[in-house]
Formats: structure tokens, sequence, C-alpha cells
């Protein structure tokens, strides 16, 4: 009996030191979108994604297979625009990320709404961060 609790101390042990590390490689990954998204708006250039969407895609692995799920046919641009969504981002600043109007965003969330085929009383926003 001795050593089964040992094992299940042992176990115990070594779950938390999992979730542990786990929390803390999440943290990092959402301090570098954080750090990404600045760079990208302080930027005068043409804005380089490809390192804010690796990040995003390690911090939400199945995110854009789920989205795939429910239609599969969105454009990049809609997909950017989901990924931003998905951190709760609002009109205007995916406006400046995107270098658009917030019109031309509102008229993107639309067709997306569109074609995920959500009522109107259902929120695009919520509906994404529930993904």
């Amino acid at each position: 009996m001795r050593r089964l609790e040992k094992f299940e101390q042992l176990e115990k042990k070594y779950s938390e030191d999992k979730i542990k590390n786990l929390k803390v490689t999440n943290k990092k990954l959402q301090t570098d979108l954080k750090d990404d998204l600045a760079k990208i708006l302080s930027s005068d250039e043409i804005a380089n994604f490809e390192s804010f969407f690796s990040n995003f895609e390690k911090l939400y692995p199945d995110f854009k297979t789920s989205l795939n799920k429910i239609t599969s046919n969105l454009t990049a641009n809609e997909l950017k625009l989901c990924a931003f969504l998905r951190l709760n981002l609002s009109s205007k600043e995916i406006s400046m990320l995107l270098n658009i109007t917030p019109e031309s965003v509102h008229k993107a969330r639309y067709r997306l709404r569109k074609k995920l085929a959500l009522t109107s009383k259902e929120d695009l926003s919520i509906f994404i961060i529930n993904i």
C-alpha cells in the first residue's frame, strides 16, 4: 500500500509540473502575440504577419481546423479576420492592422457572418471566441 501512495504522489506532482509548464508556455505565447501586434501597429512598412500567425497557431492549434469544419470556403483575409476576432480586437484595431477603413472591417464581418450562417441574434465575436 505504501508504494501505491508514493506512486500516486509522484503522479500528482508530475501532473502539476506539466500543467505549470503549459501555463508558462501559454503565457509566453500570449506575450509574443502582443509583441507581434505592437510591432505591426508601430511599423510604417507593409505589415509582416508571419510571426504573428505562427505564434497564434501555437496558442490556438485547433482554431483553423475547427473553422474549416464549420465552413471550408474561407479566404485568407477572412481567416485573418477570424484570428483577430479570436483575440477580441475591435473593428478599429483590426482596421489599423490591416490598413483598411473600419467600414471595410464591418463589411468583412457581415460577409463572414453570412458564410458562417449566423443569425442576426448571434454575436460573431462570441461565436469565434467559442470555437
